[in-house]
């Protein structure tokens, strides 16, 4: 960069750029680069708060080599960052943990109707520690975490230590390195629920960037809430509940595995876009 550019126009240059490779919500996309790489929060661009700035040499490194992530190489801009909103957290995240979505954030307020201070609570697949540290947080729960990834681990407890709340981890697969003595009052979960099939079609900043481990079972979907299904019951107290975030077309399945495994009162819940999104059931029994 030789001459002194306004950031305003850096700005609409930036966003134009995005339109132009077609990624969508180009206008967010660059609010959340100046927000990283300037001095502006992202609610203060671009609403004339630019105008009087000009770009220095390492705003314009920086927002350049971000934006050649972002056009070439289809790469999540939360990747980029470091960072990812979800509810009232911003989280670390980094390509060993998949990118929270909102509709998680729904898992979590509706676990929360159900969910006391005196619970303990087991979130399975974690991930960032998205879920386990809403819950901590908002309900005082007492919780335990597992995922197969150490890596994944790693960024949850990170996060966790960010925001001083204490978490039990295990590292496992699902159940296996839990142990059998340990009964929850609640079981949660975000599995891969994607098929095989599914997952060659989804778009390429998912597909080639977020990990294939926490999307997709490479199979069917339900391998993994199979399992969970099948296993939880011993694992539960009576009157205990389960919840599952699953794929828009599982929900007549999960409903009959549920129903198999003897779960009751089961419900299949959508999403704030009216699609399939979650299974809730609850295992016989009185709580205590």
């Amino acid at each position: 960069m030789t001459t002194r550019l306004s950031l305003s126009d850096y700005f609409q240059d930036c966003v134009d750029r995005l339109a132009t490779a077609t990624l969508a919500s180009p206008t967010p996309l660059a609010r959340l680069l100046f927000a990283a790489y300037t001095p502006y929060s992202y609610a203060m661009i671009p609403h004339g708060i630019l105008a009087g700035s000009t770009v220095t040499p390492e705003m314009h490194k920086n927002i350049e080599a971000a934006m050649t992530k972002l056009i070439t190489k289809h790469m999540p801009v939360q990747y980029i960052l470091g960072e990812a909103a979800f509810r009232y957290l911003y989280l670390k995240v980094t390509p060993d943990v998949l990118i929270p979505r909102p509709e998680t954030e729904q898992l979590v307020s509706i676990v929360m109707k159900h969910a006391k201070d005196t619970h303990k609570i087991l979130d399975l697949c974690t991930g960032s520690g998205a879920i386990a540290i809403s819950l901590t947080m908002e309900v005082h729960a007492h919780v335990w975490a597992s995922d197969i990834s150490t890596a994944a681990l790693e960024v949850a407890q990170f996060n966790a230590q960010k925001y001083h709340v204490r978490i039990r981890w295990i590292h496992s697969d699902l159940f296996s390195e839990i142990p059998a003595t340990e009964k929850f009052d609640i079981i949660v979960s975000n599995p891969p629920y994607i098929s095989k099939a599914d997952f060659a079609q989804l778009p390429d900043d998912v597909r080639k960037h977020e990990p294939s481990i926490a999307l997709t079972d490479k199979s069917d979907g339900l391998t993994l809430i199979r399992r969970v299904i099948e296993e939880s019951p011993a694992r539960l107290r009576p009157g205990g509940k389960l919840f599952l975030e699953i794929g828009e077309s599982q929900g007549a399945a999960v409903r009959d595995l549920l129903r198999k495994t003897g779960y009751t009162n089961v419900e299949i819940i959508k999403d704030h876009t009216e699609r399939i999104r979650f299974a809730m059931a609850q295992f016989p029994g009185l709580p205590a």
